[in-house]
């Protein structure tokens, strides 16, 4: 009898330490993935950030595309020596990055344009302007004659994992400076 009560404790306690360690497994896991997805966020926030940062003028924006004029140039324009360049924002299978050269900047350069795929991770990306105590959905330097104050990033960035999906959501204001 005695061996038997003991053997009963003894598997109540292994299946307790078992279930436990699953658990913490589990959510060890899901924690992980939560961060990776938070990373991702925060290198594509750091990279719009650095370009708006930059931004000097010919700002056109919606609220599914953003495109300016930027002198926080990208890689693919350092080599040139280039003081500026166009950069747009969009999603398309995640979130793409178009550099290219801004109308005659430049005589006898390539106007050609390079686009990178920052993250396949970003599904969806959605663009605020600021001006004096409104948001809007559109900016048209054109039209406004001046940069926004402010503009608001709102991501979602869902993981590849068809079985375990997870999906996080992303949202802040950047400043920006237009020397007005």
């Amino acid at each position: 009898m005695e061996m038997l009560i003991a053997s009963l404790i003894l598997s109540l306690v292994i299946s307790t330490v078992y279930f436990t360690y699953r658990t913490a497994l589990s959510n060890s896991r899901d924690l992980q993935e939560k961060l990776e997805l938070h990373q991702t966020a925060q290198g594509a926030l750091a990279m719009i950030s650095a370009d708006l940062r930059g931004a000097c003028g010919e700002l056109t924006g919606s609220k599914e595309k953003m495109d300016f004029v930027t002198s926080h140039v990208g890689s693919y324009y350092r080599e040139r020596s280039i003081g500026l360049a166009g950069v747009e924002y969009f999603v398309k299978d995640g979130l793409v990055k178009k550099e290219k050269l801004p109308e005659g900047l430049a005589k006898g350069l390539k106007k050609e344009a390079r686009t990178t795929l920052v993250s396949p991770l970003i599904t969806e990306l959605v663009f605020s302007y600021f001006d004096n105590s409104q948001w809007s959905s559109e900016w048209d330097y054109k039209v406004r004659r001046k940069l926004p104050q402010s503009v608001k990033t709102y991501m979602v960035v869902t993981n590849l994992d068809q079985q375990h999906p997870k999906k996080i959501r992303v949202e802040t204001i950047i400043p920006v400076y237009s020397g007005q």
